[in-house]
C-alpha cells in the first residue's frame, strides 16, 4: 500500500518517521525527559511539560494526518466534556477563582495529543518514567538514612523525595505493577535485573508512609496475578511460584519496615476511633472522615449541579457536624480542617460537580479499564497498565488526585498507553527506523 496514503495505525507511524525523523526524534527526547521529571520533581516537570506542549505544537502541521484515528476513539471525548462540565459550574461557584486553580492539573488532559505520534515507542516513554521513579527511590533512601536534609514535605519522619508521600507511593506502586509483568511476561535471563529496581520501588512505597498507597498495592498487587492468569495461561506455573515468593518477600519487608508500618497503622485506628466517638476532626484520618462527611452532606443538598468547582471549602463551613467540632476545637479549625477539597476524587466531584460531572469522570475510568484489558498480549508492559489504572482509582478515594499535576499526569498516561492498541498489536518502532 502506497505510503502516500496510510491507512492503518501501523503505516501512519512509519510514514510520520520518513517525513520528520530528527522532529521525530526531539518530540520523542522532549516525552521522556518530561515522563523521567513527572516522577522526580513539580518543577521541573511543570517545564518540561511546557517544552513538550511547545514542540506538538510546532509538529501538528507535517503529521495532522496522523491524528485522524484519535479522533474517532469516542471514549476520550468524555474528558472535554468533564472539563466544560466543570468550567460551567463556575457560574455558580461561591469561589470560581479557586474553582480555575482547581482545574490547573486538566492541562495533561492534552497529554494524549502530545504522545500520539510517540506511542511505537512506549516502551521507551515508560522507561523514562520508571527512571524518574528509581532516582526519587535513591532520594527516599538518603532521606531515610539521614544522609539528606531534602524536604519532607511536613510529613515528620516519612520520606517521600521531592514529592508528597502519597505520590511518591502511587508512583512506587506503578513501578511495581511493570515490573511484576515484565517478570512475567519475558522469559529471557536478564529480566530479573528489574528485582534491583523493584527492590527499590517497594523500599519507597514502605517507607513513603502512605496508607492509601499501601491498601491499595495491598489490593491490586494480587489482582494482577490473577489478571496474569487469566491473560497468560501458558505462564500459570511460573506465576503461581511468582506469586509464592512475592508474598514471602512482602512478608519480610513488611516485617523489617515494621518501626514505619505498625505506628501508622495504630495511628490510623486511635484517629478513627477519636473522630467517630469524639468528633475529633483534627487528626490525618479523622480529617479524612470529617471531608468525607461535609462532601456527602454538601451532595445532598445540591445532587445533580453540585455546588461549583471552588466551593468545598465555603461548604464545609456551613454544615453542622463541622461548625460543632470548630467550637470544640477551634485551632484545629482554623488552622488544619478547613480545606479546598474533600481528600476523595469521587466525593469532591459529587459536592463540588454533582451527579453531571462525577458520572463522566467515572464513566471515562470505567472506559480507560475496558481499554486497558483490550490491550494487546504480545508486550510486556502493556499487562501492567490496567493494575495501575486500579491502584489509581483506589487510591483516588484518598486524595483528590485529580488536582495535582503529576498524578493527573500519570492517569493520562496511562490513557495515552491504552491508544496505542486500537490498530496494532506490536510497536512498529524498529521497522519505522529502517
Amino acid at each position: 500500500m502506497s505510503m502516500d496514503h496510510p491507512s492503518s495505525l501501523t503505516e501512519m507511524q512509519i510514514e510520520v518517521w520518513r517525513r520528520d525523523r530528527d522532529g521525530q526524534r526531539f518530540h520523542l527526547a522532549c516525552a521522556m525527559l518530561f515522563l523521567c521529571m513527572m516522577a522526580v520533581s513539580t518543577a521541573l516537570s511543570g517545564i518540561s511539560f511546557a517544552i513538550l506542549l511547545v514542540v506538538s505544537i510546532i509538529r501538528y502541521g507535517r503529521i495532522a494526518f496522523y491524528y485522524k484515528p484519535l479522533w474517532r476513539i469516542k471514549g476520550l471525548w468524555l474528558m472535554p466534556l468533564w472539563l466544560i462540565w466543570c468550567l460551567l459550574t463556575l457560574f455558580w461557584s461561591s469561589d470560581p477563582g479557586q474553582g480555575l486553580d482547581e482545574l490547573g492539573a486538566a492541562r495533561h488532559l492534552l497529554l494524549p495529543l502530545m504522545l500520539w505520534p510517540l506511542l511505537g515507542e512506549r516502551n521507551r516513554l515508560i522507561a523514562a518514567l520508571l527512571v524518574g521513579i528509581f532516582f526519587q527511590n535513591m532520594v527516599q533512601l538518603a532521606q531515610a538514612l539521614d544522609l539528606s536534609d531534602l524536604m519532607k514535605h511536613g510529613a515528620g519522619d516519612r520520606a517521600g523525595g521531592w514529592l508528597h508521600p502519597i505520590q511518591t507511593g502511587v508512583f512506587c506502586g506503578a513501578a511495581l505493577c511493570w515490573y511484576l509483568a515484565t517478570l512475567i511476561h519475558e522469559r529471557s535471563p536478564k529480566r530479573w535485573l528489574v528485582l534491583i529496581p523493584a527492590l527499590a520501588a517497594f523500599f519507597g512505597l514502605i517507607v513513603s508512609g502512605s496508607r492509601g498507597p499501601w491498601l491499595a498495592c495491598f489490593i491490586v498487587l494480587p489482582l494482577q496475578f490473577v489478571f496474569l492468569l487469566i491473560r497468560l495461561p501458558e505462564r500459570r506455573r511460573f506465576i503461581i511460584q511468582l506469586a509464592l515468593a512475592s508474598l514471602i518477600i512482602g512478608a519480610l519487608g513488611g516485617w523489617l519496615g515494621r518501626s514505619m508500618i505498625q505506628p501508622r497503622l495504630e495511628q490510623a485506628k486511635t484517629e478513627y476511633i477519636q473522630a467517630i466517638e469524639n468528633g475529633d476532626y483534627g487528626t490525618s484520618v479523622g480529617l479524612r472522615i470529617g471531608l468525607w462527611t461535609w462532601a456527602w452532606d454538601s451532595f445532598r443538598e445540591r445532587p445533580i449541579l453540585g455546588h461549583g468547582l471552588g466551593s468545598y471549602r465555603n461548604q464545609i463551613l456551613k454544615q453542622p457536624t463541622y461548625q460543632i467540632a470548630a467550637e470544640r476545637w477551634p485551632r484545629k479549625a482554623e488552622n488544619y480542617m478547613q480545606r479546598d477539597h474533600a481528600h476523595s476524587i469521587y466525593l469532591h466531584l459529587l459536592a463540588c460537580a454533582g451527579i453531571v460531572g462525577a458520572t463522566l469522570f467515572v464513566i471515562f475510568l470505567i472506559w480507560s479499564l475496558v481499554a486497558a484489558w483490550r490491550m494487546p498480549r504480545s508486550q510486556a508492559l502493556n499487562e501492567g497498565v490496567l493494575s495501575i489504572l486500579l491502584l489509581w482509582m483506589l487510591t483516588a478515594q484518598f486524595d483528590a488526585l485529580h488536582l495535582i499535576g503529576h498524578m493527573f499526569g500519570l492517569l493520562m498516561f496511562l490513557i495515552s498507553l491504552t491508544l496505542a492498541a486500537t490498530d496494532q498489536s506490536d510497536p512498529p518502532a524498529k521497522t519505522s527506523h529502517q
